[in-house]
């Protein structure tokens, strides 16, 4: 390769590399824009302190691969259940959920968690639920990449 054609072949690896570089950042900045809007979206004292301003309800921190923006909520009601299939009260197209994965019920005042025995299984503040679990104001519900946050009223 001739000395001139050597010159082109780096300038333009230097172009593709330095594109690459602000692709990156604009993705970075993107997600942190995503952040920001969940948080304003559900209000910065629920979302991060787990202190509830109205209704018992649940918000979307990361919809994973559904494609509902975070921020999205819902409200909590006995029987409640999430995944994939039609007619779950919180229905998300996310390939971790299973059809019916887990359901949300209100026994003895109380809002608990149970898994339906899905297949890629269901955590609440990043510990594995095998049982029907008591849930809290501020807890965080994940299934996969999908986190729900918990926000009671009582």
């Amino acid at each position: 390769m001739t000395e001139v054609g050597a010159d082109w072949v780096y300038l333009a690896l230097r172009v593709l590399f330095t594109g690459a570089i602000f692709w990156f950042i604009a993705m970075v900045v993107r997600a942190a824009m995503r952040e920001l809007s969940a948080l304003a979206t559900a209000g910065p004292e629920s979302v991060v302190s787990g202190t509830p301003s109205g209704p018992d309800m649940v918000v979307l921190l990361d919809g994973g691969a559904s494609g509902i923006p975070a921020g999205a909520t819902w409200d909590l009601y006995s029987g409640l259940t999430i995944g994939r299939r039609p007619g779950n009260g919180i229905e998300m197209d996310d390939p971790f959920l299973s059809g019916t994965h887990a359901e949300i019920v209100r026994e003895a005042g109380e809002w608990w968690l149970r898994d339906l025995g899905s297949t890629n299984g269901t955590s609440l503040n990043g510990a594995p639920v095998s049982a029907l679990t008591a849930l809290r104001p501020g807890d965080i519900v994940q299934f996969g990449h999908v986190r729900l946050q918990v926000l009671t009223g009582t």
